[in-house]
């Protein structure tokens, strides 16, 4: 999974955290993805415009996508 692929191309920036974080929750269903997309939107939510919420969201989408589950 390229998390720094990822990131540039749905933040702009090389920000790869919401990528791994993304990856990680598929590769160990220890979290739900819904429960932790919404402690995603909640969290930056409070502190981010919604355009850079809505950016990180895709990036832990497609990073979800990429990796097959554990």
């Amino acid at each position: 999974m390229d998390a720094t692929g990822i990131a540039i191309g749905t933040l702009g920036r090389n920000i790869p955290n919401t990528p791994m974080l993304g990856a990680l929750t598929r590769v160990t269903g220890i979290v739900g993805k819904e429960q932790l997309l919404l402690v995603l939107k909640t969290r930056l939510g409070a502190t981010m415009k919604e355009k850079v919420v809505e950016a990180n969201v895709s990036a832990f989408e497609k990073a979800y996508a990429s990796v097959k589950e554990g």
